[in-house]
């Protein structure tokens, strides 16, 4: 049996479902002690751990409640003759279950710009940067313990899992790397920006395109400014590789990772997956 958490970036939430790739239902939701909405700062790390200053942009009240987020981390790791005390049991954890946590990539440059992002290897903005750490942040608050972690291989999703690793002191865990996580291919709508698509195309049939379960988008021909079978990443797939995706070739390409590799590790770890699913 998998325990399936969500951590939301944008609300600093951790959200419990139950196998939900199997029809689960949820099971409750979560919200850290003194989060806001607002991205929140780096914490302020004791002597010996490297400090980050906070950003002139957070908001006074989030320095405050901050302040509060990190003296219950701070709480529970206490550093002693020996080191760093081992962290208390995960309140989330489940007699019985392994633990599978999900991270969403924090905002990313053409998401803040609110283009068609696909496989374009995009970085994070500044704001998505702070989402990763509050998202190890969250994480380390709540005793979370992982022995792995996977993701997909575009900047945006390593980022964030690296932060977050950073931030939840899991830098010695083992990472792997798999095109099959990544974002779902947009074809030829790639690199438009919503509006522009929606004038090209009409709001019907992009919503159809965005949200219908097995509607492909335009192809992606070779021509194509942003065209994938040109990246040294992908040049291997052959066939694999696509040129569009609708939500159901999405999941397609997906699960054959998620049976095969996800499952049989957490039959025996706690995995921590961050990455984008299906975007």
């Amino acid at each position: 049996r998998i325990d399936t958490i969500t951590i939301c970036l944008g609300v600093n939430e951790i959200r419990r479902r139950h196998d939900p790739l199997d029809g689960g239902t949820p099971v409750g939701t979560a919200r850290a002690a003194s989060m806001t909405a607002n991205p929140l700062p780096p914490p302020h790390h004791s002597a010996g751990m490297a400090t980050t200053p906070t950003p002139s942009s957070v908001s006074a009240l989030s320095r405050r409640s901050m302040s509060h987020f990190d003296a219950a981390v701070q709480s529970h790791y206490q550093t002693g003759v020996g080191g760093v005390k081992p962290p208390p049991r995960c309140e989330y954890e489940i007699e019985g279950c392994h633990t599978l946590v999900l991270v969403r990539h924090g905002q990313s440059e053409w998401n803040a710009a609110k283009r068609f992002t696909g496989w374009v290897d995009v970085d994070l903005t500044e704001k998505g940067r702070l989402q990763a750490t509050n998202a190890g942040r969250l994480l380390k608050l709540h005793n979370f313990a992982f022995e792995e972690a996977h993701t997909s291989v575009l900047k945006r999703a390593v980022r964030t899992l690296w932060t977050a690793l950073h931030s939840s002191d899991h830098h010695w865990i083992p990472v792997k790397h798999t095109w099959r996580l990544n974002e779902r291919h947009y074809g030829g709508l790639t690199g438009l920006s919503k509006t522009q698509a929606e004038i090209e195309l009409g709001t019907e049939m992009l919503l159809q395109y965005r949200r219908g379960f097995d509607t492909e988008p335009l192809e992606m021909t070779e021509d194509h400014p942003y065209y994938t079978g040109n990246d040294r990443r992908y040049r291997d797939l052959g066939k694999l590789l696509p040129k569009g995706e609708s939500l159901k070739k999405c999941k397609e390409r997906i699960l054959p990772y998620w049976y095969v590799v996800v499952r049989c590790v957490a039959l025996w770890y706690a995995v921590l997956r961050c990455g984008t699913l299906c975007c």
